[in-house]
């Protein structure tokens, strides 16, 4: 139940989330927008009801209360109709997707409602691990008795010593720097269940980094079942019956509104969204439309490939995702030093008190439960890039040399303390610039200049002379040198240069710095 807990958080904050911002915004908003709302109301009530009705056929599994009803059909014929629908799907993420049967009806025995939730949890999972541009296959073979159908993937695949667990009921994947939701649930368990109770078996082969098959192989023939409590037969069902994947697949169609044009206003600061889960993107997008640029990605490993080209002043990551979680995620640009200063926020359906530690400990700026409120993300990631802003103030403000009172992550605040030794190792080097500054410190110039500008609001020259004028400061105060040494000992050329700039950091020129200084010793 903890386990099932998780999946039902998901479609309660696309419910609870929605209903809050049109409670708050109705009046604002426009027909299309609030029709997108309920839409999405919507799609994540049936959802919600759907995971609670897989619970409860669960249970009658597991109790033996489960009924098969068998009809005789052509069973290529419902495979091609109740899978048509992902093509969509397909399309939408740029996945080929394929079918391929015998050219001839096949006709066997086989609950409909039964084999639609196999084909259906299998071809999510297949959607759920393969990437975009990626490959889904689904084959119907006939062998005398047997029917099988195969649904492949060329996806991220499953580790041979995990191949075993998949079919363990609420089964996760756990690695030291991972958790990947393969198998999650009960999906795969109760598709298990649902394949024995038709005598067939489910196999499974897969390779890391290739893909996966699963192979369901059914009986053809009636005689294959033993008529009894849990096997019934009923006539040849109807065809009009709308299956769960359309209509979720014709939801989506209707619904998902498309990600937004990076061609936006370029002065709005950048948001990256990452989840596994459109629809979450989709809503946390609106709900920032127009105060913020905001880019996408499907998981970890998709968000360290965009921030090569995004440099986001915001990510917002959830923890469970394929391929590369949240944590792991966290770990990797916490300990990237042209990424370690960017803010972000965990969302997770876990509520522990372990997991939101585990998470700060990585370095994760907050933490926020789903289902969560949208204002009170907003208000979170505004008070955090206020802060930064308040820290940015203070280091162009602050006499101190030390960063400590500035950087706000122990990577940041490595990385300025570093910075700060360099330009006072060569304090006196009037030819250091901000190219030996990058060659010493491993960076790109623009990567300096992004990283600098955001802890301390400086660009590259404007730190490396921020720094020299503190030096000035702290020599003024502590010694016995004139204006003009103190120049010279922090690398300034002339005079005129010196003073305009120390005037334009502190407010005076350094000769009234200096008679200050010595007038508050004199009264003290």
């Amino acid at each position: 139940f903890t386990n099932i807990s998780h999946e039902i958080r998901t479609p309660l904050t696309l419910i609870k989330g929605p209903l809050e911002y049109l409670l708050k915004n109705n009046a604002s908003l426009g027909r299309k927008e609030r029709k997108q709302q309920y839409a999405l109301m919507r799609r994540n009530t049936n959802y919600l009801m759907r995971l609670v009705n897989q619970l409860m056929d669960f249970r009658k599994v597991d109790r033996g209360k489960m009924k098969l009803y068998l009809s005789q059909d052509d069973i290529v014929n419902f495979v091609k109709e109740t899978t048509g629908p992902f093509h969509f799907l397909a399309r939408k993420r740029n996945i080929s997707y394929t079918f391929s049967a015998p050219d001839q009806p096949v006709e066997a025995w086989f609950d409909p409602d039964a084999l639609e939730k196999i084909l259906n949890n299998l071809l999510t999972n297949a959607f759920k691990f393969t990437p975009e541009n990626g490959a889904i296959g689904v084959e119907i073979h006939h062998y005398h008795d047997w029917v099988a159908i195969r649904i492949r993937d060329n996806g991220c695949g499953i580790p041979d010593d995990k191949i075993a667990q998949i079919f363990d009921r609420f089964y996760v994947e756990k690695e030291k720097h991972k958790t990947n939701r393969q198998g999650v649930g009960i999906g795969l368990s109760f598709t298990k269940s649902l394949v024995e109770l038709h005598q067939g078996k489910i196999q499974v082969e897969s390779e890391v980094g290739y893909g996966t098959t699963f192979t369901v192989s059914l009986p053809a023939h009636k005689n294959a079942y033993k008529p009894g409590d849990a096997i019934q037969y009923q006539d040849r069902p109807g065809s009009n019956k709308m299956t769960f994947a359309r209509e979720t697949v014709w939801m989506a169609e209707q619904e998902i509104p498309e990600q937004s044009s990076p061609a936006s206003p370029q002065n709005l600061p950048v948001l990256l969204v990452v989840d596994d889960n459109p629809d979450i993107r989709a809503f946390i997008r609106q709900g920032f439309a127009g105060k913020y640029q905001v880019y996408e990605a499907g998981n970890g490993r998709e968000a360290l490939g965009l921030l090569d080209s995004v440099n986001p002043n915001m990510i917002i990551c959830d923890i469970m995702m394929p391929v590369m979680d949240g944590m792991g995620f966290c770990a990797r640009i916490r300990n990237n030093k042209s990424t370690s200063h960017i803010p972000l926020i965990l969302l997770t359906a876990k509520t522990t008190t372990e997991s939101e530690l585990k998470g700060l400990k990585t370095g994760a700026d907050d933490y926020l439960k789903k289902p969560f409120d949208l204002e009170v993300l907003k208000v979170k990631i505004e008070k955090i890039l206020d802060y930064r802003e308040q820290l940015r103030k203070s280091f162009r403000l602050e006499m101190t040399m030390e960063p400590g009172e500035v950087a706000v992550t122990s990577a940041d605040e490595k990385f300025l303390k570093q910075a700060m030794d360099i330009v006072q190792d060569r304090m006196m080097d009037t030819d250091f610039n901000v190219e030996v500054m990058v060659r010493e410190l491993g960076l790109s110039r623009s990567n300096l200049y992004l990283k600098l500008k955001e802890l301390t609001g400086l660009s590259s020259s404007e730190f490396i002379r921020s720094v020299r004028l503190k030096r000035a400061v702290q020599l003024l105060k502590q010694s016995d040198l004139s204006v003009k040494e103190v120049m010279y000992m922090t690398g300034f050329n002339t005079a005129s240069y010196f003073s305009k700039c120390f005037k334009r950091q502190f407010g005076v020129v350094p000769s009234d710095y200096l008679r200050r200084v010595q007038d508050a010793e004199k009264v003290s």
